[in-house]
């Protein structure tokens, strides 16, 4: 997870290593922390981006109360409805190189 201020500059970033688990559960947790970090430095306005569309719909508009990571997607959900303004955007692969790097420094 990066975060990049208005000018696109690095503000924070972090990876981690979370064990076996499928791209999604990564993915989404990868995503909470993120969005945990930026609502802990006061960050106002976040649009956060990700190659992920199955990430975006599960969040965004699947029923998830008997699916296995529906703990973790609710958490999601509770930080979303947090007073800011915070939104999802898909983005291509390739636009996500940066992520992509840091993610493979956790292997």
């Amino acid at each position: 997870m990066v975060i990049r201020d208005e000018t696109r500059n690095w503000v924070p970033g972090f990876s981690c290593f979370i064990g076996v688990c499928s791209s999604l559960q990564a993915e989404l947790w990868g995503l909470r922390g993120g969005i945990k970090m930026a609502w802990s430095m006061h960050i106002s306005k976040l649009i956060v981006e990700t190659d992920s569309q199955l990430s975006i719909l599960m969040i965004q508009v699947a029923a998830t109360t008997f699916h296995l990571l529906s703990a973790l997607i609710e958490d999601y959900r509770s930080l979303l409805s947090k007073p800011w303004e915070c939104s999802m955007h898909h983005i291509f692969q390739e636009g996500n190189k940066c992520v992509d790097f840091i993610t493979n420094l956790s292997h």
